[in-house]
């Protein structure tokens, strides 16, 4: 009997660690899987993650001269509307997105890290609120610096294509994170309401063209535009904490 007490025991504390091991491993994936940011260092030490799907954004040349291990190259125009048939850069059905993903290994469980090659940090931003809209975006993080952060550091690339796996993941479309003209133009000059232009100045000003587009809203705000990042964010929402909004575009 009591060798019988003594196993249970053991038994017992086998399975309390277990569950504690598995509820650490389960905590640890949630909490990479839901920071947007990731670093270098992280990246590294997870690059044999077969959940991981790395997708570098940027010139298809960039990618061919050097990328990081076991990254695919996306293009944004794969997850725009085709030319010709919308707007510059407009959302297409969910269906084309799903293909395009899945085609670079996406699915429900992949954690997926975007970077920019050099200085795409606009289209890399797109492809991070694409897969928002899909509903993967507690499943995707940006590397912070991109690859020219990784290069800073004396990590390596390599110019090897790996083919990769079909993936197949089953898309939630949040469009609550999308508005159309109809909307601006009805919520426009309510109160609560914030419009901010993210192209670039001269774009903003009507100084040059944007793909046969001059000028902006009367009531657009252009962010600040600064080498910090924290500047960046800080001045042109300064004025959310003064006012209150129930909605920025």
């Amino acid at each position: 009997m009591k060798n019988f007490f003594f196993a249970l025991v053991a038994i017992l504390a086998t399975l309390a660690i277990s569950l504690s091991l598995q509820a650490y491993a389960q905590k640890t994936e949630a909490q990479a899987n839901n920071s947007i940011i990731v670093s270098t260092e992280w990246l590294s030490k997870n690059l044999s993650d077969k959940s991981l799907v790395l997708l570098q954004v940027g010139e298809k040349d960039e990618y061919t001269a050097g990328h990081i291990q076991g990254a695919q190259y996306i293009a944004v125009a794969d997850i725009s509307t085709p030319r010709g048939e919308g707007l510059a850069l407009e959302l297409p059905p969910v269906a084309q997105l799903k293909s395009a993903f899945e085609k670079l290994g996406v699915t429900d469980k992949s954690h997926i890290v975007v970077y920019f090659s050099k200085d795409w940090v606009t289209p890399t931003a797109r492809v991070f609120f694409t897969l928002d809209y899909l509903g993967l975006g507690n499943r995707t993080s940006i590397l912070d610096g991109g690859l020219p952060a990784w290069r800073a550091e004396g990590r390596p690339v390599t110019n090897a294509v790996s083919e990769p796996k079909q993936g197949n993941f089953t898309p939630k479309p949040n469009t609550k994170l999308l508005v159309d003209a109809e909307w601006v133009k009805v919520n426009l000059n309510k109160t609560g309401v914030m419009i901010l232009d993210a192209r670039a100045p001269q774009f903003y000003s009507g100084a040059e063209a944007g793909r046969g587009e001059t000028g902006r809203h009367p009531r657009d705000l252009l962010p600040h535009r600064t080498t910090s990042q924290l500047a960046l964010l800080r001045r042109p929402l300064s004025r959310i904490r003064r006012t209150p909004l129930r909605r920025i575009v």
